[in-house]
């Protein structure tokens, strides 16, 4: 009976011991942001709203007539298509096609696409110059074909019957017997090298802005040494080619969207930590709306007892030496009684950042850097924050699109 209570007294430690264990284990969250940031090359966006991406100029050289118009076709879709979904994400410049008639005509056109599914805007209105977005390029492709020699090593393995001491037969291997074996494999292999111009004028015709990238490259090997991958299609070199270089331009002349990680301080408030890391965004604001209130308001009165304190004893001080090591210990003592209430505040600056308020956050940011000058990352917060504030104040009408979205945290 003793034995099986030990047994079970036994388990039960070593299950809390478990579980602390487990318990033990913190994992940092992070919560994620995103900003509507300007354009980076110019932050007048009202001249290029309105879009058209002219049919882009492609030289191909490098292979013949026949095969250098099908892949010319392919790159110009490739270019159009990538740039004008990328611009229609951002939501801001809006790719446009014109079809120019009678009036009565277009509004049959309206009436007909309105009752089909579609991805048109029907709109009439009066003939007028969208901004024009002309692309270059210039891409050398080779495709050639060859023979890899691969080497396959073939080795034979001999037994012989043999018997031990006890008489007992058994078997013994025999040196291995080794073969080389060189078959030849084919291989198509497609290089492709370019350069790709990006060059917009805005609605009166002037140029705005122009980027070129010279380091276009792509290379598969299909077949021979490289294993049985397929020869890259047309649609994939393009892809591969262009795609970077697009995003590139499309961030320098739209408003686009930008990523921003904000790590939770763990020493606030553990119930509204807890609900900024459950993304509660807006309970853990009317969490610590109050708690913060409060906190300024025991900061305000020990704050003003402190400078009473050291002001009459400045006032009484006649040694400059000695006022100025009193200056030293007030300022001391003051950051003693509030850098306990900087995690709150730098807390309260991650979640109105959150929400969208940016120049509140940078309020609470500059407070909790203020209470607690060595809470670093909140004085870093307050450097990130003015930047982005003034890069969005340069853009104009900001609400067009949303300007700030929640995402889901993760583990780090």
């Amino acid at each position: 009976m003793l034995k099986k209570i030990y047994t079970i007294g036994l388990s039960v430690c070593l299950a809390l011991i478990i579980l602390t264990a487990s318990g033990c284990k913190t994992t940092k969250k992070m919560v994620y942001a995103e900003y509507i940031m300007p354009p980076i090359a110019f932050s007048d966006v009202a001249s290029i709203e309105r879009i058209n991406i002219d049919k882009p100029k492609i030289k191909i050289s490098g292979v013949g007539k026949r095969t250098s118009k099908s892949i010319r076709n392919v790159f110009t879709n490739t270019i159009v298509n990538d740039f004008s979904s990328k611009l229609y994400f951002n939501g801001y410049i809006k790719p446009s096609d014109e079809i120019y008639g009678d009036i009565e005509g277009l509004k049959a056109v309206r009436k007909k696409l309105a009752h089909s599914k579609h991805g048109y805007a029907v709109k009439i209105v009066k003939v007028r110059k969208p901004a024009k977005l002309k692309v270059y390029a210039t891409i050398n492709y080779k495709r050639t074909k060859g023979v890899d020699k691969i080497n396959t090593t073939l080795v034979t393995q001999s037994y012989s019957i043999i018997t031990n001491k006890n008489g007992v037969p058994c078997t013994k291997a025999n040196k291995p017997t080794k073969k080389v074996v060189t078959n030849k494999v084919s291989y198509i292999e497609v290089k492709a090298k370019g350069s790709l111009v990006c060059t917009l004028y805005d609605c009166s015709g002037k140029k705005l802005y122009s980027r070129k990238f010279d380091d276009l490259e792509f290379e598969n090997k299909a077949g021979g040494d490289a294993g049985s991958n397929s020869e890259a299609p047309y649609l994939e070199v393009a892809q591969n080619l262009f795609n970077d270089a697009i995003s590139k331009v499309v961030m320098d002349i739209s408003p686009h969207r930008e990523s921003r990680s904000l790590l939770v301080n763990e020493k606030g408030d553990s119930s509204v930590v807890a609900l900024i890391k459950g993304t509660a965004f807006y309970d853990a604001f009317n969490k610590l709306g109050p708690i913060v209130e409060a906190e300024e308001k025991t900061m305000d009165k020990l704050s003003a007892e402190i400078n009473s304190k050291y002001d009459q004893l400045i006032t009484n001080a006649e040694d400059p030496e000695k006022k100025a090591d009193l200056e030293q210990k007030r300022t001391n003592d003051l950051i003693d009684i509030t850098k306990d209430y900087s995690p709150d505040y730098e807390n309260m600056a991650i979640i109105l950042e959150i929400i969208g308020d940016r120049n509140e956050a940078l309020e609470y940011y500059e407070m909790a850097a203020k209470a607690d000058p060595e809470n670093i990352r909140a004085s870093e917060s307050c450097l990130r924050v003015q930047k982005l504030v003034a890069a969005s104040s340069c853009l104009k009408n900001p609400n067009k699109i949303n300007n700030y979205q929640q995402k889901k945290y993760e583990d780090q």
